[in-house]
């Protein structure tokens, strides 16, 4: 089971930003875009001259079943608790790489069926079961050193051990003084990632921030956000790498291994991809 750093902290209500006309790339936010993508051209177009790339997909498609803006998102699809041993239930991963930097912010928007959409093959978005029950959100790590420091990210958790439906966030992360970690332990503190009586059948907006720490020190930072509300942050991390050979941020993921199962066939649908190499201005 992989790490996690969360520490609750103050939170400020901040409004969406408005969705875009049919066709038109995500406005940026502040300065030092890395990347946007609102996958209207088929499923991640590298932004030219940015360095960031999209790789490695695996049960992901451009899909035109639900869109935030334009016509298009990205389908993640995932098989019900008997295909569980089937590839299709651990892997809807999309990779990607991107210019080394020492903090990252990065923002999307996330669409969990209720049901009621009427699409074959998609079922009512329910957190499984299964133990382990952590499904992979987002990892970010140096290129070509997956699960090694500062290596971070987040994971959905049921809100109780063994309880499917709604889910909580942590955020995980690989310090470079021992091995993986999470604060807080309990369950109990971790916030809200899908609440199913709220979350489900709407678009989410989802935004994630990690700097790395000075060498030897523990000054790293994380925070989470959902849908402009700060939902978790710890700033006291020694997020650093002590080999000093990759300490930076140049790859990570969206999604992947869903531990947990499902118990019905299901999907997420992605749109208005951001990545940013310095303050958009978030609070």
């Amino acid at each position: 089971m992989r790490a996690l750093a969360v520490l609750v902290g103050a939170s400020l209500l901040l409004s969406a930003p408005a969705a875009n006309p049919a066709g038109a790339e995500p406005r940026p936010q502040g300065a030092g875009l890395i990347h946007a993508d609102d996958f209207e051209s088929g499923g991640g177009e590298a932004r030219r001259g940015s360095g960031f790339r999209w790789s490695g997909r695996a049960f992901v498609a451009p899909s035109t079943e639900r869109a935030r803006s334009g016509r298009r998102s990205l389908k993640f699809r995932f098989g019900d608790l008997g295909a569980k041993a089937v590839t299709e239930q651990s892997r809807a991963q999309l990779n990607f790489t991107f210019p080394a930097v020492p903090e990252v912010w990065l923002e999307w928007y996330a669409y969990y069926p209720d049901g009621t959409e009427g699409i074959p093959g998609v079922g009512a978005y329910e957190h499984g079961t299964d133990t382990p029950d952590n499904n992979k959100v987002l990892r970010i790590y140096a290129d070509g050193h997956y699960s090694s420091a500062p290596e971070w990210g987040a994971s959905s958790v049921a809100v109780a051990n063994g309880a499917g439906g709604s889910s909580r966030l942590r955020l995980d992360y690989f310090p470079g003084n021992s091995h993986d970690n999470w604060l807080p332990k309990r369950r109990q503190e971790q916030p809200s990632y899908i609440d199913l009586r709220r979350d489900r059948g709407r678009w989410v907006q989802l935004r994630f921030y990690g700097r790395k720490a000075t060498q030897g020190r523990a000054d790293g930072v994380l925070r989470y956000w959902k849908d402009g509300r700060l939902m978790s942050e710890s700033t006291t991390l020694a997020l650093y790498d002590p080999t000093r050979t990759h300490d930076h941020f140049s790859a990570g993921y969206l999604y992947g291994a869903a531990n947990s199962g499902f118990p019905r066939a299901t999907a997420v649908y992605v749109d208005d991809f951001k990545m940013y190499r310095s303050d958009p201005g978030w609070r």
